[in-house]
């Protein structure tokens, strides 16, 4: 890593130490949050195993989005992380607010603030604290008690001010930060990795984003091997706007469909059913080679389109998505100063973990197939959870992974 880096990190460290929390009587009584841009999760230690909070059977994710209206699409809150910790004028705000239903205005402080249509003011360190609630309250409902601290992961490109918002939203709704870890080591340690001595590649593809991290562990420490690769425009929606844009689009305007009475862009509700429509399919294809792509009216038991997607066909669709991963991964490794044959280990996270030509393009780059055994949606709050557990706490563990 550079000299700038490496300051950097050190006083990201220093200043999440601030919120560290001594009483080790309590920290068995804490919570793990992987706050991602598109899902959150939640676990908790369950005996000497993290395991994942679940209020309902088939739900462990909570969306990461907050909603102040349950009526109006634009009184929705989504993308706080890329938000929080923000100036208005960053570029990465002024491109993400072009593609947000919520209006994002110039606070008072100069940082990234929401406006409703009822005319109140947000400020996304606020909005964050709320969401941050909403996760402890799922926790305390699960567990039957209350908690009161909590492992949190970051992003290795996350800022100073990002910090200290994350810091400030935490200690509003009452949560002691334990630890703040970076997510490519909150998935080392739920994968088991802290007692190896190896280097590994982590290859985290989100919903939104898409990190690439190449570490040593060794003595239960963990090292980066050169500068985390990051595209934060890179993810999940981007292959379903694919799918969206290129297919199910060509297949609407190849129809006998009135372009009177469907107007997918002007309709923010059936636009919205458009783009789940298409990523109910990529899922599908994950573990099928074709899948039916239905999409009905809103009022008329007739179908818009009903197609059938092929896998093979997704996969053509999304071959420049998936060049820019593998671009990624080879700029990893270059960086890194490393060969795929001094990689150990792969571990491949998040939500598109699941996608076959992705697992394809990971093992083509570092030479072996991703490492299986933990559920890659889980693997980082899992992670956060076990750090406590797994002696990743303490005076000696301040420092984050340089």
């Amino acid at each position: 890593m550079t000299n700038a880096m490496i300051r950097r990190a050190s006083r990201l460290s220093c200043l999440l130490r601030r919120s560290f929390c001594s009483n080790s009587n309590k920290r068995n009584n804490h919570i793990g949050i992987d706050f991602g841009s598109t899902n959150t999760y939640v676990a908790v230690m369950e005996g000497n195993k993290p395991k994942l909070v679940v209020n309902h059977p088939s739900q462990t994710t909570i969306t990461a989005k907050v909603i102040q209206d349950a009526i109006l699409e634009t009184n929705t809150v989504v993308g706080l992380k890329r938000l929080i910790g923000r100036t208005f004028e960053d570029p990465i705000v002024q491109k993400e607010m072009k593609m947000l239903p919520c209006k994002i205005v110039r606070g008072s402080d100069g940082n990234t603030w929401v406006e409703t249509t009822y005319g109140d003011l947000l400020p996304t360190g606020g909005i964050l604290a709320l969401f941050l609630n909403e996760m402890k309250i799922k926790a305390e409902t699960y567990l039957g008690k209350s908690v009161s601290s909590a492992v949190i992961t970051f992003p290795m490109n996350f800022t100073d001010l990002q910090a200290k918002t994350l810091m400030v939203a935490a200690k509003v709704v009452g949560l002691n930060l334990q630890r703040a870890i970076d997510e490519p080591t909150a998935a080392a340690i739920a994968y088991g990795l802290v007692d190896k001595e190896c280097i590994f590649a982590v290859v985290d593809v989100g919903g939104r984003t898409t990190d690439v991290s190449i570490l040593e562990v060794s003595n239960r420490r963990f090292q980066f091997k050169g500068p985390t690769k990051s595209d934060i425009f890179l993810g999940g929606q981007d292959f379903d706007k694919v799918i969206t844009d290129d297919y199910l689009m060509g297949e609407l305007n190849a129809s006998d469909v009135n372009k009177n009475i469907i107007k997918m862009q002007e309709d923010v509700f059936l636009f919205r059913s458009f783009c789940k429509v298409a990523e109910n399919a990529k899922i599908e294809l994950s573990t099928t080679s074709e899948t039916a792509v239905k999409l009905p009216y809103p009022d008329r038991p007739k179908w818009i389109f009903d197609t059938i997607l092929t896998r093979t066909k997704f996969e053509s669709l999304v071959k420049d998505l998936n060049k820019r991963i593998k671009n990624q991964c080879e700029s990893c490794l270059k960086e890194a100063g490393l060969t795929f044959k001094d990689v150990d280990e792969v571990l491949l996270v998040g939500g598109m973990a699941r996608v076959p030509r992705i697992k394809k393009t990971v093992a083509e780059v570092f030479g072996k197939m991703p490492t299986r055994g933990v559920n890659p949606e889980e693997a980082v709050a899992l992670g956060a959870a076990a750090a406590v557990q797994a002696g990743y706490f303490g005076e000696d563990a301040w420092d984050i992974p340089q």
